[in-house]
């Protein structure tokens, strides 16, 4: 179906809420693994954008591989 394609799902989130920081743990921790290890469905990561202005900027560096609010992106380019 998607086999050897990535994807990122993006939370984009204004202010800090404890319903937000639940969705957000349960997508890292357990959404992502859970979709990677079926391996059906492309590579998948996560990333939370808590600065709509500077999503943009946030996002690539995500895309290049930088750690983003302390966590390290799933999608890794591969070399040829």
């Amino acid at each position: 179906m998607c086999e050897g394609s990535n994807h990122a799902c993006q939370e984009v989130s204004g202010e800090p809420r404890k319903d937000k920081a639940a969705k957000v743990a349960t997508a890292r921790t357990l959404w992502v693994p859970a979709i990677n290890n079926h391996g059906g469905f492309g590579r998948w990561a996560f990333i939370e954008i808590s600065d709509p202005w500077d999503a943009k900027n946030t996002i690539q560096a995500f895309m290049r591989g930088e750690a983003v609010d302390g966590i390290k992106p799933l999608l890794r380019h591969q070399e040829k």
